[in-house]
């Protein structure tokens, strides 16, 4: 536990997580706020739900797109390839992600999460590791939240 306390420390002294913090909250907010609300149908209606949404579904997601293919991907020389410090791996479970999440929201939604997908993996990879991608999910599920629910 004492080891787990320490590395979060440590995340919230990497400046860029402070500022994909603030800069999440105004861009994600001013999304959220733009979107007609009609694209929504009152998805956050229970305890339970937004426990799935802020939790479960970060905490799996983070694990199957960011442990587990992204890091199989980065076993592999020509997924290391960076361009403007994004790897081909990040780039390639990015896209499975934002494809996986058509099956869930309009499309247009689904393809929006392709740039926070890319910010969770470029975290994955700077920090080796899924405790700052999963806190960061988690981050961006609460803004969901909190910004659906003043839109509805």
């Amino acid at each position: 536990m004492h080891h787990l306390i320490t590395k979060c420390a440590n995340l919230a002294k990497d400046s860029q997580i402070q500022y994909t913090l603030l800069l999440s909250l105004f861009i994600g907010g001013g999304f959220w706020l733009s979107i007609p609300t009609t694209w929504f149908s009152n998805q956050i209606t229970s305890s339970l739900y937004i426990i799935k949404l802020v939790v479960l579904y970060p905490f799996f997601e983070e694990v199957i797109f960011r442990g587990a293919i992204q890091g199989e991907l980065l076993k592999r020389s020509t997924f290391k390839n960076v361009t403007c410090k994004i790897s081909l791996a990040n780039f390639t479970t990015s896209s499975l992600f934002s494809t996986m999440h058509i099956l869930n929201l309009p499309i247009e939604i689904a393809i929006l999460t392709f740039i926070p997908s890319l910010i969770l993996g470029y975290f994955r990879e700077r920090h080796l590791g899924l405790l700052a991608p999963i806190m960061l999910h988690m981050y961006f599920n609460s803004i969901y939240i909190l910004f659906n629910s003043l839109t509805i």
